[in-house]
């Protein structure tokens, strides 16, 4: 059985993130280090976690527009997802800046 870290491998510091914003801009975030994933067989379920630097101009574009989607480009492949609830991304950004 394939294990997700398989399909997806790791973020690392050539992995990068990119949102699509509403407003038709896009917002490219680089990682800086390595981050390993954390896997849990017993219930078929792994959790990655990982940071991100953001400057003052990013954060303002975050602000003026709803990511509408989301670009993760992983160590084995690229994948997309589709946003649901853009509003919780913006009500937790006032907390993200302190």
């Amino acid at each position: 059985q394939m294990c997700i870290r398989d399909r997806f491998g790791y973020i690392t510091k050539k992995s990068k993130i990119i949102f699509r914003l509403s407003n038709g801009e896009k917002i490219e975030l680089q990682y800086t280090k390595d981050f390993a994933p954390k896997e849990y067989p017993k219930y078929k379920f792994t959790t990655y976690s990982a940071e991100l630097n953001m400057n003052d101009e990013q954060i303002r574009q975050l602000q003026k527009a709803y990511i509408q989607e989301v670009e993760m480009h992983w160590s084995r492949r690229i994948e997309s997802y589709t946003i649901y609830n853009p509003d919780y991304f913006m009500k937790e950004l006032p907390k993200m800046i302190k």
